[in-house]
């Protein structure tokens, strides 16, 4: 996430550019440069919020000697018995 607020403020530096540049060859070249560094930066972020609450879900689920643990006929975690029915692949139960 660090990574898409850098390129956003190296936008906003290529838009200050395109607003008090010099000629037309920088005008177009700073506002290329801003719309690439914003397009950027705006999916650096969403990458950054998914692996974030990718890290929430796995947080969620994980429990001490496996993923899923049944308490009393029940998963421990509702959102985890929907999201491993059978338990994680590649682990021994």
């Amino acid at each position: 996430m660090l990574v898409g607020v850098s390129m956003l403020l190296l936008s906003a530096g290529a838009l200050a550019e395109l607003f008090d540049s010099v000629g037309t060859g920088v005008e177009f070249a700073a506002g290329l440069t801003a719309a690439a560094l914003a397009l950027i930066g705006v999916f650096s972020l969403l990458y950054g919020a998914a692996h974030v609450w990718a890290s929430v879900l796995l947080r969620r689920c994980a429990h001490r000697d496996s993923p899923v643990v049944p308490r009393r006929g029940r998963m421990r975690h509702e959102a985890c018995a929907r999201r491993a029915p059978g338990g994680w692949p590649g682990r021994d139960r």
